[in-house]
């Protein structure tokens, strides 16, 4: 779970050397445990951040479907027509 070293490989390195690899699996167990608690915040986080962008954009939803078609491919286009009036 861990990209790059940092404090927390620091830390599992420091107690298997001092107190040996088996006694230091407490120490990985804490850690994953540890990040991914802050891996689900940070979901929890971003989700309602969108939730809450997602909403406070919604009034541009109407002028945006004036202006904008649905071609055979599904794929949205510009109204020129529109644009011109």
């Amino acid at each position: 779970m861990i990209a790059l070293p940092g404090p927390s490989v620091l830390l599992t390195v420091a107690h298997s050397l001092s107190i040996g690899w088996r006694n230091a699996l407490s120490t990985v167990a804490g850690e994953t445990t540890g990040i991914a608690v802050q891996l689900l915040v940070a979901a929890i986080g971003l989700t309602s951040l969108l939730h809450a962008v997602g909403e406070a954009f919604e009034w541009l939803r109407p002028p945006h479907a004036l202006f904008t078609s649905e071609s055979d491919n599904g794929e949205a286009q510009v109204n020129l027509r529109t644009l011109a009036r």
